[in-house]
């Protein structure tokens, strides 16, 4: 029976972390989408019987458009990574924001339909508790939050930040990874010879 050295696990301990791509050129979607449209009407037009003789030309130079177009907003991505704050700083957040209540005493539907806190306070000051990549600012992550970033960008963070901190740890298992190592081990070349 193998032991374990809970003390060597305890003291090797790292927080959970979550990441997600960011999109910075949101501006760039809808040029995208555009591109995509006139690419569909390209290829209908071109589907005859003049797309066997290779016309096409116009598709092809949408779809380089396209992939131009991709490029930008990949080089305008951030990968951000958020952490999972202590406990104890956890509740203490949540303790800093508790949900509002009504004349009645009873808390707002939209605080208690969600995680119970007060939802008009609790996002920013969670994304920023569990921001932990790229280094940023608080000026910075003041415009982020409140000037750059769509609604939907937003809740994404948000979503992620709270994921992270109230998500469940497991050891993760990929059926492709899986599936792949499988067909490549070396008893797999042997039974294909």
């Amino acid at each position: 029976m193998d032991t374990v050295d809970i003390d060597a696990l305890i003291d090797d301990a790292q927080p959970a972390e979550r990441s997600i791509a960011l999109c910075l050129a949101a501006n760039l979607q809808a040029k995208f989408e555009e591109l995509e449209t006139l690419l569909a009407q390209a290829e209908r037009k071109s589907s005859g019987a003049d797309s066997l003789a290779g016309v096409g030309g116009d598709a092809v130079t949408i779809a380089r458009q396209m992939e131009e177009l991709r490029e930008q907003m990949i080089a305008k991505t951030v990968t951000v990574v958020m952490r999972a704050m202590p406990r104890p700083k956890w509740l203490q957040l949540l303790k800093m924001h508790p949900p509002r209540r009504d004349d009645a005493g009873n808390v707002l539907p939209e605080d208690a339909e969600g995680v119970g806190v007060n939802e008009s306070t609790f996002w920013p000051p969670l994304i920023r508790a569990s921001w932990a990549a790229p280094v940023i600012s608080k000026e910075r992550m003041t415009r982020l939050l409140d000037e750059v970033l769509t609604d939907r960008q937003f809740e994404q963070l948000a979503q992620l930040a709270f994921a992270v901190n109230r998500g469940e740890v497991d050891v993760p298992f990929s059926l492709a990874a899986s599936r792949r190592l499988r067909n490549s081990s070396p008893e797999s070349d042997s039974l294909a010879s």
